[in-house]
């Protein structure tokens, strides 16, 4: 019995002593941070009291909470990742609901304790004893603020000892409005939404006083686990969440339950329906001009500086775009698109009852597109546009993800191979005629547009027309490894790189293998840039808060151009190969080419040129065009394959216009 009380005594001193150092130095680590706490604080309290419009820090580490800032090649920012600094909304730009909900659900009795509630923190640990776990959270409002301003996520007895010394001087400065104003303006609502007036624009496209009731209960019901609840992730979850929180505000009778339940699921249809923070990246931003190319630049970033440099670094992030071509490429893609998709529904619309009546399927998302442009000489990446428009669920960069057939677009590389292995130009003749050639499946057809035939034409000719039977034979002449070859470079692919992705049929000469826009733009590239290919460029330099440089891919790059130089690496096609190709091409530009009357109707003046493409029954319609200054691809389609434009809708009447659109629409402003 004597060595039981002698251990009990031992492990009792133990105990006291533990939480005698822990009390200690939780302490003395107070006292070491207590000015810049205050201080903090008093400048917080400045801020609500002026209204301030300016942006203030609401992350516990401020040197982490520096925004990461996106720049265009002129230095015009473009893009910047939300962090913890941002404008506060006032108290009174809450709406009391929003107030009243949080309260009750996060902290009841929170108008009248002193910022520390006892019981809930006795009971808490008690749970947290019971089931050995850190589950269960006793904070309060205040508490939960002084963690966001002042501490971390971990949950250990340190860090909640630290958290109630701020926590005192939190409620000693400020109101109870004001301690509510300030945690709704910091706490994390998901998808990295810090505070309601990011989240109101992010979920519900409006400001935080507009929010109505099952509004308000969706986002209070974020605040104890957001990447669970989020509507987004599980509309399940956040729904059940919402249920509590709307049960919760009909017992305190802030709301009635007639008005809940007559309009909670016409809310979830509406809510499916609408379209989530335009211009958004999966992470909150304060700016983005540029969303599908700022979201390119991000992923191409994150494996080597990781998430969390990125979001949190203070980055100054350097890029090739030109914001004038951006807002010019936007504007025309957004026009044409809304143009051919009243085109398309008419036409299909028609076909469809005159062919197979009313119940036959008809495209049930809408007529998507992608432009991308770059500079034909330095691979400056000028300006992407992925898609109609960039919102949560439509982000899916088709200008460089996206892979589809480039049917005539691809001839120019058949040309090109048989100019420069053949010596032919522009007025060496062929008869384009029908062919049948002894293919391993049978008998091979290939024809031309609406089986239209020419007889004896210039290779030029050819070409402006886009004669199928004139790109065979050329293929024939040539070899299909010829123009792999010619392609395969332009592409910066080794030689059996190439083979492996485009075999070598006689078909590739109709453009059966498939691009994305920025793909074919860099192997378009050879033809403005004199025959040498490029690289595509975005970020030209990354430097960190103190304007050290971490990423210097423009100077890389310009060191590698002088050593390809050097080995005559980049050189794809012989100048006068280019030279040839460019003025041939320049006529599909002018009468009687595919894209003359887009270039006419559009009123566009410049000194160019370009190819069509269109695919089987107009799945896919594309123009590729240069100037010495710029090479831009379009592409128009469904994103699935399976639905046509409608019959006529080839690439010259769908996507020459938008080329031509934007090209007027950037030169005008530059």
């Amino acid at each position: 019995m004597k060595y039981f009380f002698l251990t009990i005594t031992f492990l009792a001193v133990l105990v006291l002593l533990t939480v005698g150092l822990i009390l200690y130095t939780s302490y003395m680590l107070w006292l070491k941070d207590k000015e810049g706490v205050l201080a903090r604080l008093t400048n917080l309290k400045e801020t609500l009291e002026k209204k301030s419009t300016g942006t203030v820090a609401l992350t516990a580490d401020l040197k982490k909470s520096a925004n990461t800032v996106i720049f265009d090649r002129e230095g015009r920012v473009i893009g910047e990742f939300a962090t913890g600094r941002r404008k506060i909304l006032a108290f009174d730009d809450l709406p009391p609901l929003l107030v009243n909900t949080v309260v009750i659900m996060e902290d009841e009795k929170f108008y009248s304790h002193g910022g520390i509630y006892l019981p809930g923190i006795v009971g808490a640990l008690y749970e947290d004893v019971r089931t050995l776990s850190f589950t269960r959270g006793g904070s309060t409002i205040t508490q939960q603020l002084a963690k966001n301003l002042f501490t971390d996520s971990r949950k250990t007895i340190k860090r909640k000892i630290y958290e109630l010394f701020c926590t005192i001087e939190i409620e000693r400065r400020f109101s109870k409005d004001d301690i509510v104003t300030l945690y709704l303006n910091s706490i994390n609502f998901g998808h990295f939404n810090y505070g309601v007036g990011n989240a109101a624009r992010f979920y519900f496209n409006k400001d935080v006083f507009h929010l109505n009731l099952y509004e308000v209960a969706a986002l209070v019901g974020l605040i104890p686990n957001p990447s669970r609840f989020s509507p987004l992730v599980s509309q399940e979850r956040c729904r059940r969440k919402q249920k509590i929180v709307l049960n919760k505000m009909i017992d305190y009778r802030i709301a009635d339950s007639e008005t809940v339940l007559a309009g909670f699921d016409s809310f979830w249809e509406g809510f499916s329906k609408l379209i989530h923070q335009p211009n958004v990246s999966i992470w909150s931003m304060e700016k983005n001009l540029a969303p599908y190319f700022v979201e390119q630049v991000r992923r191409e970033l994150e494996p080597v500086l990781g998430p969390e440099r990125i979001k949190r670094g203070g980055l100054r992030i350097y890029t090739s775009l030109d914001l004038e071509y951006q807002r010019a490429a936007e504007e025309a893609l957004r026009e044409g698109l809304e143009l051919q998709e009243l085109r398309t529904s008419e036409i299909l619309r028609g076909a469809a009852a005159e062919k197979n009546g009313p119940g036959t399927m008809l495209p049930d998302r809408p007529v998507e597109g992608a432009l991308v442009a770059l500079h034909p000489r330095s691979g400056y990446i000028l300006s992407m546009v992925g898609g109609r428009a960039f919102t949560f669920e439509n982000q899916f960069n088709r200008a460089v993800s996206s892979s589809r057939q480039i049917g005539s677009a691809f001839k120019p590389f058949v040309f090109a191979a048989a100019i420069e292995k053949k010596g032919y130009g522009p007025e060496s003749r062929f008869n384009d005629r029908p062919l049948v050639i002894d293919a391993p499946g049978g008998k091979w057809r290939p024809s031309n547009y609406k089986g239209e035939y020419y007889g004896n034409v210039t290779l030029s000719y050819a070409l402006v027309k886009s004669l199928n039977s004139v790109s065979v034979q050329l293929t024939q002449e040539v070899g299909p490894d010829a123009v792999i070859g010619v392609l395969g470079s332009a592409l910066g692919m080794k030689g059996e790189e190439a083979r492996e992705r485009f075999k070598p049929h006689l078909s590739l000469a109709l453009g059966v293998y498939s691009f994305s826009p920025l793909e074919i733009a860099r192997a378009y590239a050879i033809f403005p840039n004199m025959g040498e290919k490029v690289y595509p460029l975005s970020v030209l330099r990354v430097e960190d808060e103190d304007g050290n440089v971490l990423i210097d891919n423009e100077g890389e790059a310009k060191k590698g151009k002088i050593v390809k130089n050097l080995d005559d690496d980049l050189r794809v096609i012989k100048r006068s190969t280019a030279e040839t190709m460019v003025a041939m091409m320049g006529d599909v530009l002018k009468r009687d080419g595919t894209a003359y009357r887009a270039i006419v109707s559009s009123g566009l003046n410049v000194v160019g040129g370009g190819k069509t493409g269109t695919t089987n029954d107009y799945t896919d319609a594309w123009f590729i065009g240069f100037t010495k200054d710029v090479v831009a691809a379009v592409w128009v389609g469904f994103d699935d394959p399976r639905f046509s434009l409608g019959d006529g809708q080839a690439g010259g009447v769908v996507a020459a216009p938008i080329w031509a659109n934007f090209l007027k629409k950037a030169l005008w402003r530059e």
